[in-house]
């Protein structure tokens, strides 16, 4: 990209796109870490895991680390292709074209690994009598927000 077209990219940028793009993720950041922070300082010791792999491990097995891989793909995706410059693409040698062939293959390959994970721990939450026996208000409110953010 050459001075000019950049000068008018910085030039075309509205306020509402840096509100939105720049400081709301870093506010977002900010909020975790804080949270964080003060929850642990405040409540140690009232962090629990409920867990329920002892319960049912077939489906547990292959889903939990289909979602967890497949999440960490999705982040790690994204991160790369915001933090790589075009510039250093070009410099190696990958065009536009196949940046973009692979960015979208990957992803795919990462977003259907976390979509089949999630289908695999939903299923095992709903079909396992002892699973659904132990879960709470807040699972059944956090298995279709995940699955709407997901999907």
């Amino acid at each position: 990209m050459n001075t000019t077209s950049s000068s008018l990219v910085a030039a075309s940028v509205s306020g509402a796109d840096l509100v939105l793009w720049v400081a709301v993720p870093y506010v977002c950041l900010a909020v975790f870490v804080a949270g964080h922070v003060w929850r642990y300082r405040q409540d140690q010791f009232g962090w629990t895991s409920r867990t329920s792999q002892l319960l049912e491990h077939r489906w547990l097995r292959w889903g939990s680390p289909l979602f967890h891989l497949g999440a960490f793909m999705v982040i790690a995706g994204h991160v790369v292709g915001l933090a790589v410059p075009a510039a250093w693409t070009e410099a190696v040698g990958v065009d536009e074209h196949a940046y973009h062939a692979g960015a979208v293959w990957a992803g795919s390959v990462a977003g259907v690994a976390m979509v089949a994970g999630l289908a695999m721990l939903c299923a095992r939450r709903l079909l396992s009598r002892r699973i659904r026996l132990g879960t709470d208000r807040s699972d059944k409110v956090l298995f279709p927000l995940l699955s709407l953010t997901v999907l």
